[in-house]
């Protein structure tokens, strides 16, 4: 192997910006095996067939051809017209080349890569991100609850008056009423005045006529029983109407 097939190397694998970390990776030669072939130093090799198969793999695999030495030129003489022109002959087929396997010693083929480490966080450092996370997410929604206003459900007012009644007058009559022993109302009515009275105990209508008014008790209509013409007093006690 002369050194013509390891100049230029060097140069060939920094033009292609690769690394003899790199070419080591890819053909399996030691990273020695490569400085000592860019250098021209191929006594460092291995002798043998490990020495050209080095060589001839890392040329193939800058793209190089494998063996750089030119094929000899045959020379050809002037012709003779006094001698016969020799006879054609049929070139022989070329072969295909056949790759150069890449040697490997069993040393180095025992050898594997050492396993790149890979580097993950601690686990403090993981739950000390997630709590500030939560604690953040806390602080926003409780930040924006603070400007809403809930509806609080409030207890049902009793009502204190039980007794409920709603006149409309007829007709102009007197018209009494009185409200748990007091007197609401005792002058003339004109016809469509209206009263909405409430009481806790009892209410009492003095009517001149039952027909005289159109009275509602506790959203119903009261329509006294008997002769309509005749005077009334109505008195309303607990939600029961009564007619002496």
């Amino acid at each position: 192997m002369s050194e013509a097939a390891t100049s230029g190397l060097r140069e060939r694998r920094e033009q292609l910006g690769l690394t003899l970390e790199q070419v080591s990776g890819d053909t399996r030669i030691p990273v020695a095996a490569l400085v000592a072939i860019e250098g021209g130093q191929l006594e460092a090799l291995p002798d043998g067939p490990y020495r050209a198969g080095f060589v001839r793999t890392y040329r193939k695999h800058l793209g190089l051809p494998v063996d750089p030495t030119p094929a000899p030129v045959p020379r050809t003489s002037a012709p003779n017209s006094r001698t016969p022109a020799p006879a054609k002959r049929t070139p022989p087929a070329v072969r295909p080349r056949t790759p150069i396997p890449v040697v490997r010693t069993e040393a180095e083929a025992d050898v594997a890569p050492p396993p790149v480490p890979q580097k993950t966080l601690p686990l403090w450092l993981v739950r000390g991100v997630a709590a500030i996370a939560c604690l953040g997410l806390i602080s926003a929604i409780a930040w924006q609850l603070q400007g809403l206003e809930f509806p609080t459900e409030e207890a049902p007012v009793a009502d204190e008056f039980d007794q409920r009644i709603s006149l409309v007058a007829k007709r102009d009559f007197l018209l009494k009423i009185e409200v748990d022993g007091e007197w609401i109302v005792d002058r003339k009515v004109a016809e469509d005045e209206t009263f909405d009275l409430a009481g806790k105990d009892q209410i009492t209508v003095h009517l001149p006529t039952a027909d005289a008014a159109k009275i509602v008790y506790n959203g119903q209509s009261i329509v006294p029983q008997g002769r309509q013409d005749e005077p009334r007093v109505l008195k309303f006690i607990d939600d029961r109407a009564k007619a002496p």
